[in-house]
């Protein structure tokens, strides 16, 4: 569980509280954060912007995880902590958890 430890440590300090044990396991995160990325990058831009700027105010990431959208259903607890961190768009938070996944912070630093 160090990985789930040391991601949540380090999304922490982005402003998102995620337990680690809700944290899958680290090539698990990483393949979903990738095809999250490439199915945002998909979408019309305008669209894509509109749910970025939603994201900030509003709990929609987790819709993302969902069965009628499926973009993301390997992570709905951290989309739900994303959604949890008021103010801070989508892309900002998905910039964020990139990050950790590759470079997590270790939990006792």
């Amino acid at each position: 569980m160090a990985f789930a430890e040391d991601f949540a440590a380090c999304i922490g300090q982005y402003g998102v509280a995620i337990a680690p044990e809700s944290v899958p396991e680290q090539s698990l995160l990483s393949e979903a954060l990738e095809y999250l990325q490439s199915w945002l990058a998909d979408l019309d831009p305008a669209i894509r912007e509109g749910f970025d700027e939603a994201s900030a105010n509003e709990p929609v990431s987790v819709v993302l995880a969902g069965t009628d959208v499926n973009a993301a259903p390997a992570i709905p607890d951290l989309l739900a902590a994303f959604d949890q961190a008021q103010g801070l768009t989508l892309s900002y938070l998905m910039e964020a958890a990139v990050w950790c996944a590759s470079n997590p912070v270790p939990a006792d630093a």
